[in-house]
């Protein structure tokens, strides 16, 4: 069983985003809940800049479900267009990756590239 609910807004050059999720796991008492949210700023009519946040609670099971299991998510993103020619990147911290509190499990992820329109 899935539930997503989300939002966005636009006003000018600001949109803003907001969703939650919840996923039960069969027939157990555990579930998964995300919460997520990020703004997007169009400097120009080619340049934008955004950021978001995501909280993501593995297994929230009465057992578990201390906020010991949670996963934070955090991003900044730039994306360019220029003609036919699109150029982006984005920088990403990811902590207790999969739930786990070990140092080892706190990661940065990079994504930058170009989409060319013919």
């Amino acid at each position: 069983d899935e539930t997503t609910m989300a939002v966005t807004y636009s006003y000018g050059p600001v949109t803003v985003g907001y969703s939650e999720s919840e996923s039960d796991q069969g027939n157990s008492a555990d579930d998964d809940e995300s919460e997520s949210w990020s703004v997007a700023y169009a400097i120009t009519d080619d340049l934008t800049v955004s950021y978001g946040e995501r909280d993501y609670d593995h297994d929230t099971s009465s057992a578990t479900g201390n906020d010991n299991l949670t996963q934070k998510d955090s991003g900044f993103g730039v994306s360019y267009t220029m003609g036919g020619v699109s150029f982006y990147g984005s920088m990403n911290e990811h902590d207790n990756v999969l739930g786990k509190t070990a140092t080892s499990h706190d990661i940065e992820s990079y994504d930058f590239g170009v989409s060319f329109a013919f």
